[in-house]
């Protein structure tokens, strides 16, 4: 119990301490020394109206869960929500972690009815799998925690399913907790949705629920994992990491191996009058503060106020960013 309580520490000291994927990925190879597996993942779910299982983001531990969804799609494995019925599909385990959440469920793959659920476990080194399904604080979403194990008779025993339930709930609850302290000091702006979190291809991580959904409305067509390319392009094209687009901004911040992107929506009080407009074609053209003062005839001091007003209110943080700015307002 004595090992337990200092791995416990330990988590909530790296929760407050590393930015978010730096926190799991060293939580993981914690967690390892007491519960051992040989891969691991925790991935970010949630349902369509239609019932369809929806993967929003995931982070992989010692695998490429790329290639992992991937032989999934292969094989044809999905999962439902049916009204009445709850989760159905290729995979009873998943369906009895979601009736039964907050608690570890351990299972041997080679005994599931599903042949296929039997060969992708195969395929992934995933023959024995420890799970814990969670709600996501605040959402519709949940979150799964998935340990693997490949070895033929590498089973998990009871002990520690045990160890799994005191252990999981902690790591769920300081992710929540480093979660929030990622969603601090972007800007002085709150305007800012929590931040989505990725790896520096844009894999998606993390995202909380009205992200996801704010995403699909302005790109129907968009399945993750990865952010939409135009918001990756975008942001690889400005030196501040800023893409504007007529509905929202995002701002890019990498953070180590991380890349948290914070999107603001933009409102119509957001406008600029006709005198900000002027002055933003002016900026966009390089003109200082002096030369738009005096085409103008007002102080510098003035033109300054008046530039801090159109960076906000374009959701913009430097003079480079206008003219993408002003391009989608005219059109």
């Amino acid at each position: 119990m004595l090992v337990i309580s200092d791995l416990l520490l330990s988590i909530y000291h790296e929760a407050r301490n590393s930015e978010t994927n730096a926190f799991v990925r060293n939580s993981f190879a914690s967690m390892q020394k007491t519960l051992r597996f040989d891969s691991a993942a925790i991935i970010s779910l949630g349902f369509s109206q239609a019932g369809d299982m929806q993967i929003k983001g995931a982070f992989g531990y010692k695998l490429s869960l790329e290639e992992k969804l991937k032989v999934r799609m292969e094989m044809g494995i999905t999962e439902r929500h049916v009204q009445g019925r709850g989760i159905v599909g290729s995979d009873p385990h998943l369906a009895k972690c979601f009736r039964n959440k907050n608690r570890a469920h351990i299972v041997d793959s080679r005994t599931v009815p599903d042949a296929s659920v039997v060969e992708y476990a195969r395929r992934t080194c995933a023959l024995h799998v420890l799970t814990m399904v969670t709600d996501d604080s605040g959402g519709s979403g949940f979150s799964a925690l998935s340990l693997w194990r490949g070895g033929e008779h590498d089973r998990y025993e009871l002990s520690d399913q045990k160890v799994a339930d005191l252990l999981l709930p902690h790591f769920f609850m300081a992710l929540s907790i480093n979660k929030q302290m990622a969603n601090t000091n972007v800007s002085q702006d709150n305007t800012y949705l929590p931040p989505i979190i990725c790896n520096l291809n844009g894999l998606i991580n993390f995202v909380e629920d009205a992200v996801f959904h704010f995403l699909q409305d302005q790109y129907p067509n968009w399945a993750p994992l990865y952010l939409p390319r135009v918001i990756i392009d975008g942001m690889n094209a400005d030196a501040s990491m800023i893409y504007v687009s007529k509905a929202f901004t995002a701002k890019g911040r990498v953070l180590n191996e991380t890349l948290l992107v914070y999107i603001s929506k933009k409102s119509e009080s957001g406008s600029l009058t006709r005198n900000e407009y002027k002055i933003a074609q002016l900026l966009a053209q390089d003109a200082t503060y002096k030369e738009i003062a005096l085409q103008l005839g007002t102080s510098p001091a003035t033109v300054r106020n008046q530039a801090h007003s159109i960076y906000k209110k374009l959701r913009i943080s430097k003079k480079s960013s206008i003219r993408a700015a002003l391009l989608l307002l005219e059109h």
